[in-house]
């Protein structure tokens, strides 16, 4: 399954769920890396973060 992340405001990912959390977080793997953060659940909530990704490993 796909997820799309904000990472600021200008940029946003999508990549593979590699993992979820019960905050509901999901880390998303973008080629070699890999992205936690809350999944958008519209275009309008995009510009509501402006944030860094949080890079880490699954």
């Amino acid at each position: 399954m796909f997820a799309t992340l904000i990472l600021n405001a200008y940029q946003q990912v999508q990549g593979l769920i590699v993992e979820t959390y019960t905050d509901g977080q999901v880390a998303i793997s973008v080629g070699d890396k890999v992205f936690k953060g809350w999944p958008v659940s519209s275009p309008r909530s995009a510009a509501l973060y402006d944030r860094k990704p949080e890079l880490g490993h699954a």
